[in-house]
Parts: C-alpha cells; structure tokens; sequence
C-alpha cells in the first residue's frame, strides 16, 4: 500500500505572497510524502515555516481512516508577515473526505482562510484521481468565493473611506506521478485560475496589494497559474526530495521562481515518528531572492 496523502505545507511562493501560500496560496508538494506504515493508518503532520522577511507559518494536519474506503482529513494553521509598518496575520482551516476504491478515488474538501478585517475566503474543492501500475493521475476543480473590505484615502476630501467587496475565482488543476521502481518517483502538477474580476484594478488598495507579497503566509493565494515539478529518492526510511515551482502572481503579474530540498528521516527506532527538514529559495523579478525553511514532524498510530 503507498501513501499518498497531501500536505499542504504554506510557503512563501509569491514574493512581491498563496501560499502559501501557494499559497494559500498555499501550494502541496505531493507524491510518496509518506512512508508506507499501512499498519498505523493514523497520520498527524505538524509543520513549522520561516523565511527571511518575517514570514511564519504553522499548521497541523490530521488524517484519519474511517473504514477501508473512506479517509476523513482536518487542516488548522495561522500564518503571518510582518511589513512595516503593517503586519497581517491569517487563519486557516479545512476539512475533507476521500473515498478510494482500487485504484480509483474521489475527494472533496472544504477551506476557509483570512482576516476578518482585511479578507475572508472559503474554497470548494473537488478532486478525482486514479493508480494504475506505476502512475497515477489527477484533476482538480476549486470555487472560490472572496470577501474583502480595504480602506483608502480620497483625492478628493482627503479622507479615510472603506470599501469592501466580493469576487469570485474557479481554478483547474491536475498532477502526474511517475513511480518507476522501489526508490524513484518523478512528479509534475498545476493550476490555472480565473477570477471574475480584474484584480490589477485593485491595486491602489494597500491592503490587497500587501496581500501579493511572497511570503510564507497563506495569504499568497491569488496566482494566475502556477506548476510545480520534482523528484524524490527513497531508500530505507530514509528520502530525498527535489523541487522546482513557478507561478505568476495575479496582482501586477509578476512571477516567481522556487528551487528547494528536503529530508526526510526517522525518529528513533520505532518508525512511528519522522523528521522533515526543507530548506529553499525563491526569486521574483525584480525583487532579490529570499531563503525559506519549514520543519515538518509526521506521527504515525
């Protein structure tokens, strides 16, 4: 049986944000993130982010089998950015539950993420997927539905007025995952988003464009398209992971590129507890590049 279970793990993908962060924006690096420990089903994954301009992440992640078919899996995390002289902070949650049989499987996911003085979201997410000898393929949808108020100084009288809005988002997504033996796995995915408004158009507001900054906050969820690629190499308890994202941001369409690594090993003897250690940096034209880390402790039971 493998493991092939996706942890969003929040990073700081679009600089200027998901998210995040990817991201929310939150944007998965996935295939063979777990080693196979079918005889502890239960999985909780916490996770840890920092990068070089005060962008901090945490987040907790639990899966839990409900029978042979059904998997029930539950998302909490709180990210923030510090940008002088404003500072944002987010929350994070989501819930879903997958359904596999055979090679076939079918997931639906419900998330919700923001500030309630600058932005709300709540994502719908439908996903199908299906293995077959040593591939296995997927198609996502998400509806996104964006609430988000600002506040500006008129040209006119000078003062402070409040806005606030709504916008809508569907996004298309798909992966590819290649296993070729034992020890290799080769894997490719993206997305492609469109909104139902023109975002660059909200640009004056500072408070929308604090949130395109790149940082490891889950704030950085208004890309235009991202992908991603990587390898990964397994032997024992032991693997190594290799990663290339890129992603244009849909605020002033500025892009960004990603190159990271990643360890994983065991903690202790008993294959209950792993360590995962992924350091990175990442670049947006014409911004100077920006080194990122996350800490990742899975549990198994």
């Amino acid at each position: 049986m493998r493991w092939n279970i996706t942890v969003f793990v929040a990073s700081f993908w679009f600089a200027c944000v998901s998210i995040g962060v990817t991201p929310v924006s939150s944007i998965a690096a996935e295939a063979d993130w777990f080693p196979e420990i079918p005889e502890r089903p239960v999985v909780l994954v916490l996770d840890v982010a920092l990068d070089e301009e005060n962008g901090r992440n945490a987040q907790a992640t639990l899966s839990i089998p409900l029978s042979e078919s059904f998997t029930s899996n539950l998302s909490l995390g709180h990210s923030s950015i510090d940008l002088q002289p404003e500072s944002l902070e987010f929350a994070y949650g989501s819930g879903g539950l997958t359904y596999q049989y055979k090679g076939f499987g079918i997931g639906v996911d419900i998330g919700v993420w923001g500030d309630s003085s600058v932005l709300d979201t709540v994502d719908y997410t439908g996903r199908i997927f299906y293995q077959w000898e040593k591939w296995q393929a997927d198609l996502s949808v998400t509806y996104r539905d964006i609430d988000f108020s600002f506040q500006l100084r008129s040209p006119v009288t000078d003062r402070i007025v409040s806005r606030a809005g709504n916008l809508t988002a569907t996004a298309v997504g798909g992966g590819l995952v290649f296993y070729p033996d034992d020890h290799w796995s080769f894997y490719v995915n993206g997305a492609d988003h469109n909104y139902n408004a023109n975002l660059r158009i909200l640009n004056f507001a500072f408070a929308l464009r604090l949130l395109s900054l790149q940082s490891l906050t889950l704030s950085s969820s208004f890309p235009q398209w991202y992908w991603a690629a990587g390898v990964n190499y397994s032997t024992g308890s032991r693997r190594i992971n290799l990663e290339y994202t890129s992603n244009q941001s849909v605020f002033d369409r500025l892009e960004t590129e990603s190159v990271s690594g990643a360890l994983q090993v065991p903690l202790g003897g008993s294959g209950d507890y792993y360590l995962d250690l992924r350091i990175g940096s990442q670049q947006t034209d014409p911004f100077s590049s920006v080194a990122f880390g996350v800490v990742s402790i899975l549990m198994f039971w």
